[in-house]
């Protein structure tokens, strides 16, 4: 599941509007994160932002690219929250403000292309669908979550603390080249306590009994906060109905990659239109720059 060029392309941003937007987030901060309120404010991307995403940030991992985005457009107390913060935010907050950081950039709606599974199928399908719709967990238990695992030789007690930037960006190589390592390197970072150790090593996790660590997984997968939504589809050519998952940080990040391609034929239709610097240009937003070039096409539409 991806976004649609075309359809980004095709967008009219004028009426999304630049307002910033509150947002609460769901769950306790970490010890260095108790400075954060409860509820922090988020400021819409400008041209400077997503110019970027044409040069060096593409030697970033996908969480640290998160991580450095959330830093410098969420704000708390009049200021930007910072990169430091930002990576020890929860996971589900980081989805969470990435969601209103999208809205604010491209509006409510996203538009994009699946493939029928079917492997006699594979028909390319356009999706359209209403972010706003989509259901917010509900607040998770404050602090580290507790649980047990049990087999034939006995149980054991563990507890664990929800995932967070710090542990995204530990493991986005491995995502790729060793997904199981990526799987116990997340477990083991996130468990704080292993019947009666601090902690436990993704080498010493990967020994345990398969059964015992398949439960683990789903304790710990049950009782974390998650912004992963199924949107169910049916195939229009054979009717095979299925279902993908919504991950909005990529899903963001490739949108921006589309659409930053264009940010610098704005900039020069704006400078030679309005003999506006490439610095002003740039602190634009998005749907302000969208307004600017409509306004160009009306007056040339009418002479």
């Amino acid at each position: 599941m991806k976004p649609s060029k075309n359809a980004i392309i095709a967008r009219n941003f004028a009426g999304i509007g630049e307002q910033s937007i509150g947002v609460a987030l769901t769950l306790d901060r970490t010890d260095s994160n108790r400075q954060l309120p409860r509820e922090v404010i988020v400021e819409p991307l400008t041209g400077r932002d997503e110019a970027q995403l044409t040069g060096g940030s593409r030697q970033w991992s996908l969480p640290a690219w998160v991580t450095r985005l959330l830093g410098d457009k969420v704000v708390s107390r009049g200021r930007p929250i910072g990169a430091e913060a930002a990576a020890r935010l929860p996971v589900v907050d980081r989805d969470l403000l990435i969601l209103h950081l999208r809205m604010l950039t491209f509006g409510r709606e996203i538009w994009g292309l699946t493939r029928c599974p079917r492997a006699t199928c594979k028909v390319k399908l356009d999706f359209t669908f209403d972010l706003a719709s989509l259901e917010l967990p509900p607040d998770h238990e404050k602090g580290p979550t507790s649980g047990r695992v049990a087999n034939a030789a006995g149980s054991l007690d563990f507890s664990f603390r929800q995932p967070d930037g710090l542990d995204q960006e530990a493991i986005a190589e491995l995502v790729f080249s060793d997904p199981y390592l990526a799987w116990l390197t997340l477990m083991s970072r996130c468990i704080v306590r292993w019947e009666g150790q601090d902690s436990l090593t993704a080498e010493k996790l990967g020994e345990l009994p398969r059964d015992l660590l398949q439960e683990l997984d789903q304790i710990m997968a049950a009782k974390t906060a998650s912004l992963d939504w199924d949107i169910e589809f049916t195939c229009d050519e054979c009717g095979r109905r299925f279902v993908k998952v919504l991950d909005i940080q990529s899903y963001f990040w490739q949108e921006l990659q589309f659409s930053s391609r264009d940010i610098f034929e704005e900039v020069h239709r704006l400078a030679y239109f309005y003999h506006w610097s490439e610095t002003d240009i740039l602190s634009l937003t998005r749907w302000k720059r969208r307004l600017y070039l409509g306004f160009i096409n009306q007056q040339r539409q009418t002479q």
